[in-house]
């Protein structure tokens, strides 16, 4: 059997992939591999050869294409791959393979060939060692029978996500702890997040094939690397969310701040204390890399300690204990019960807006600041409550968003600073101001309700809150350039506090932390990072990110419909040909890691599976969220 060598480009890929796997000890069929110039002999003459050497009674004949499984494509699924091929078989099935091989090539000069032992298995699937769409898990999709089903979109496979530090996972595969070893040893092997397809017989698991990644960037699986490393070993839901939406790359001085708002005795507190509020300070801010978290746990408990996150998404909180349920109580009554006075915030907000902020003192401006932004948070709720109660009595998203969205309505004679730098809370933003209102108020809804005319009033003023805190923001900074130096934003509020002295003693650490952060530009993190997946009830899953508009049709419509959107029962490779032609393709059967979803994502076109087609009227215009793998008919 050949063995790899450096500089071996002889075979393809995947059949040298196999050889590192079986020089690594791990479980894989036997082989034989033919190169460009073995295939020059006769079929029959390979498959006497094979048969030789392995002298199996059924045999895998698998493709090894220079140009396939490669760092930047993957190629999966578009050449033939012949299973359960008996003896008196394998010439045929060789010739076959390699003659659809020479139809998509032109020649076999950059083609070689696997032989295989086959095995029937109990179960089959594959295993990316991260989420291919940039996510924290690991996802296995498996089927009772041959992973041919799974990988060629053909059954709805069985999903399994997992942590890497999750202890325990409910399955029926046997030896999973063994197995899920043996994938983060494989991503070691490769230094790179792989896509492994395996099978398990009679409890052992054979690994068949392992490939790069191709929808994972190398700074993406750093990013995701750091992250297990520095998340903590206990129950954690982090989500950029709220508060990290306006500060989405915190420094330590943004950091810092953010801090003392959310600290007890500082202005939130002091805002829910008006309200006749309980808060607590739980530390829910949380930086990994460069970005800006909440723990959405830690947040709950500041008001509501008694209550826990519902496993599902979007699911309202559960009581998980007894301590803390006299406050949770208390504190649930009074934020429903607490009525928000707009004309009361407005006057506040204008009173504000017409004061000029001359603060003699670094401390100064920062205390200025906190005391502005109690008004702010209160405006903040009260849109965030307005627009709750809108949602309530106005189901519908589109139009709902057609009131709501783009422009926000003005507050007559309320205008901007002229001097506003940035347009959220992190002090390096100093990008030029934005003002989100709208002069000339937008045409208005034939009725226009209380909720409508509230919740359009609550978000103006939301946005004037915006003003005041942006305008804080621009003292403060000026302050701190004045006295950090070059490092200004990388020093904590506690040290622009110290003395002079003090602060030039810490040079060192701002210029350490202000390297870190440069180190880690460019590194993705998901949106949510738990230390457990998020379950969800919806039967339709993305499978393939990004958002289209189109057509729903067949795949035999595709010539004669503008923007064609796909609708397909199977999720086969077979359909790849058309991916140049469509925008979207939406399927009943299939998963995640299927042959046709990476290519989806290699391509960029959005794919969902999981649909129930009888809801899809063929013809109609429709947007579909390959992310979310969602939908909404539009005509």
């Amino acid at each position: 059997m050949p063995t790899l060598g450096s500089g071996n480009r002889r075979y393809g890929p995947k059949a040298h992939h196999l050889l590192a796997l079986q020089e690594e000890g791990f479980s894989v069929p036997s082989f034989v591999l033919f190169t460009a110039d073995d295939l020059v002999r006769s079929p029959n003459v390979l498959a006497t050869e094979a048969q030789k050497t392995l002298g199996m009674k059924a045999y895998a004949v698998r493709s090894s294409a220079f140009s396939e499984d490669t760092t930047s494509s993957s190629m999966a699924g578009l050449f033939k791959t012949r299973l359960n091929v008996a003896a008196p078989d394998l010439a045929s099935a060789i010739a076959d393979v390699c003659n659809q091989a020479r139809e998509k090539l032109g020649s076999l000069d950059e083609f070689s060939l696997i032989v295989q032992q086959f095995i029937e298995p109990d179960f089959a699937g594959v295993t990316f060692t991260r989420d291919p769409q940039g996510l924290r898990e690991t996802v296995l999709e498996y089927h009772a029978g041959r992973g041919e089903n799974v990988v060629a979109g053909i059954v709805r496979p069985i999903q399994l996500r997992f942590v890497r530090s999750q202890e325990e996972v409910e399955t029926e595969l046997p030896y999973l702890e063994e197995a899920r070893l043996a994938f983060l040893q494989i991503e070691e092997r490769f230094g790179f997040p792989q896509d492994i397809e395996w099978c398990v017989k009679d409890g052992r698991w054979h690994f068949l094939q392992s490939r790069p990644l191709t929808t994972i960037t190398r700074r993406q699986a750093d990013a995701l690397d750091y992250a297990d490393k520095i998340l903590p070993p206990t129950e954690f839901l982090y989500e950029k969310t709220g508060v990290t939406e306006v500060a989405p790359y915190a420094t330590p001085l943004t950091l810092s701040l953010l801090e003392k708002l959310y600290a007890k005795g500082g202005p939130i507190d002091h805002c829910y204390q008006s309200m006749g509020v309980r808060y607590a300070d739980t530390k829910s801010l949380v930086l990994v890399g460069n970005d800006l978290y909440t723990n959405r746990i830690a947040e709950l408990h500041s008001l509501f300690p008694a209550f826990g996150l519902a496993r599902i998404p979007d699911e309202p909180p559960v009581v998980q204990a007894l301590k803390g349920l006299w406050t949770t109580w208390k504190n649930t009554r009074a934020l429903r019960s607490y009525v928000f006075d707009l004309d009361a915030l407005e006057r506040n907000a204008r009173t504000l807006l017409a004061a000029t902020p001359k603060s003699e003192s670094f401390s100064e401006a920062v205390n200025r600041f906190c005391e502005e932004y109690e008004t702010v948070f209160q405006i903040n709720l009260a849109a965030q409550r307005m627009v709750d109660d809108l949602v309530k009595q106005l189901p519908d998203s589109t139009l709902r968003a057609g009131i709501l969205e783009g422009a926000i309505p003005s507050l007559g004679d309320i205008l901007p600073p002229s001097d506003l730098v940035g347009n959220t809370l992190e002090f390096v933003d100093e990008s030029p101001f934005i003002t989100r209102i709208h002069q000339a108020p937008p045409s208005k809804p034939e009725t226009e309700t209380e909720s409508i005319i509230a919740a359009r009033r609550a978000l103006a003023l939301r946005e004037i809150g915006r003003w005041i805190a942006i305008r804080g923001i621009s003292t403060v900074r000026r302050w701190a350039k004045k006295m950090g130096g070059e490092d200004w934003a990388f020093f904590p509020l506690k040290e622009f506090l110290d003395d002079q002295t003090q602060r030039a003693d810490k040079r060192l650490e701002a210029r350490a932390r202000a390297l870190a952060r440069k180190r880690r530009e460019g590194w993705q993190f998901p949106s949510t990072l738990s230390s457990r997946p998020i379950e969800t009830k919806r039967a339709c899953i993305g499978v393939s990110s990004g958002v289209a508009r189109g057509t729903l049709c067949g795949p035999e419509e595709i010539e004669s419909v503008v923007d064609p959107i796909v609708m397909t029962e199977g999720f086969s490779a077979d359909l790849s040909p058309l991916l140049s032609n469509i925008r979207g393709i939406i399927a009943t059967q299939g998963g995640l890691l299927s042959h046709l979803s990476i290519l989806c994502r290699e391509a960029q076109i959005p794919a969902i599976v999981g649909a129930d087609l009888s809801k899809l009227p063929r013809g109609s215009r429709i947007e579909m969220d390959g992310s979310a793998g969602t939908w909404n008919i539009l005509d």
